[in-house]
């Protein structure tokens, strides 16, 4: 990779992939319903993801700095850049409103009703984009070595483009949810790694995020990495059937188990709680996972 290139995948071919509508997405995760990670039913009870063992958050002061172009955003660029510090989750375009140093165009909310907030036409966007690029330190915890490792951003205006120590992770365009990575084969357990988000304000996107609203730029809701084992609960669905006088109902559970080796067993084992944390079931429904299909 040259120091004078944009970073990986900020152009395939040359071409800019934040104004590439046919791809709105690369490597990120499918998306799943949103639910935290506990090692056991005792600390999923107590509701409070951050001293789950298995999650950890990344919330707090990153570093930030600003380009008038992702073109610019180069590992030479990177080195020389001015940073300060800026919280996470926040909108950069509010965090600086006020301030002179990156100039108008760069830190101000940007209002619209029907119209887009620059003149060109679908899919372009202009050749000057106010690009935020965030830059912080993650240290994975020992106790997580081969389990598989996850990093989640749960929302970002507009596209977020993400690296590992200068590796791509992968990006995403759509701002109101949720973007998944595994990196798993990018992280050593017991390590610091060096994470940096690159941040156009407007890509193809925000054609059809266009809505009477206010334009913003950052990392608007939290982050935080995970760590599962390699059989692992991927996505769970919930309802219920209620009889006639809405006296009884009937749970109906769906889980989305992957088992990343597809060698061994496992079990999905379910239970229902009521408001007061005792359990309603005599005994947990269970459902066998095989060992046959590799996720």
């Amino acid at each position: 990779m040259s120091l004078h290139s944009p970073l990986p995948y900020l152009l395939i071919d040359g071409q800019p992939t934040w104004q590439m509508p046919e791809l709105p997405s690369l490597r990120k995760l499918p998306p799943r319903a949103t639910f935290w990670l506990y090692p056991d039913a005792d600390q999923a009870l107590q509701r409070v993801a951050e001293h789950s063992p298995l999650v950890q958050s990344l919330n707090g002061t990153w570093d930030f700095t600003i380009f008038d172009t992702p073109r610019e955003v180069t590992p030479e660029a990177i080195q020389k850049a001015q940073w300060r510090q800026l919280a996470v989750p926040g909108n950069w375009t509010m965090q600086l409103r006020n301030e002179s140093w990156y100039g108008e165009s760069f830190n101000k909310p940007h209002y619209t009703n029907i119209q887009m907030p620059f003149p060109e036409p679908f899919p372009f966007v202009p050749e000057a984009i106010a690009t935020g690029v965030y830059r912080t330190r993650i240290a994975i915890p020992t106790d997580w070595a081969g389990q598989r490792i996850v990093i989640h951003f749960g929302g970002c205006e507009g596209m977020l483009a993400v690296y590992l120590d200068g590796r791509f992770v992968g990006f995403n365009k759509d701002s109101r949810t949720p973007a998944e990575y595994d990196i798993t084969a990018l992280v050593s357990a017991g390590q610091h790694h060096e994470l940096i988000c690159v941040n156009p304000r407007y890509s193809d996107a925000s054609w059809i995020e266009d809505q009477d609203h206010w334009w913003q730029g950052g990392i608007h809701r939290d982050v935080y990495i995970y760590a599962t084992p390699t059989i692992y609960l991927h996505d769970v669905a919930t309802s219920t059937t209620l009889n006639n006088d809405f006296t009884h109902a009937t749970l109906h559970v769906q889980s989305f188990v992957r088992n990343l080796h597809g060698q061994a067993n496992g079990t999905v084992h379910v239970q229902l709680y009521d408001a007061t944390g005792k359990a309603v079931l005599e005994k947990p429904a269970t459902s066998d996972v095989p060992g046959t299909t590799k996720g």
